[in-house]
């Protein structure tokens, strides 16, 4: 459940330039979603010690999350920026047409290989 937002925000920040803050912004957020992945694993497994030193690393990345991110949506995101990506109306259609194929096999994979 917490997982997801964290990957809509990488989503959206791997859309941005390479060159830019984004770029560290994913990456510190997807260094945080892994730690709590392994905390979650850690804990059903009755591994506690491990569990808390895992949450604690997710943890760790708060700063670094807040300042990559903060850099990015503030200096690289203006509104020029996000309206462009609407200009002309017909791209948003078109593109959610061009990856049909990549949502089914999505929904394919969700549905009946996810535990």
């Amino acid at each position: 459940m917490l997982e997801a937002p964290l990957a809509l925000i990488v989503g959206a920040m791997h859309a941005l330039p390479t060159g830019s803050s984004s770029k560290f912004c994913s990456s510190y957020i997807i260094g945080a979603r892994t730690n709590m992945v392994e905390a979650i694993d850690n804990f059903k497994t009755n591994q506690t010690l491990s569990g808390y030193t895992s949450s604690y690393n997710a943890i760790a990345y708060t700063d670094t999350i807040g300042a990559a991110c903060f850099n990015a949506f503030s200096n690289e995101l203006s509104v020029a920026h996000v309206k462009s990506l609407f200009d002309p109306w017909y791209t948003i259609p078109l593109n959610v047409v061009y990856n049909l194929g990549n949502m089914w096999v999505n929904f394919i994979n969700l549905k009946f290989y996810t535990p």
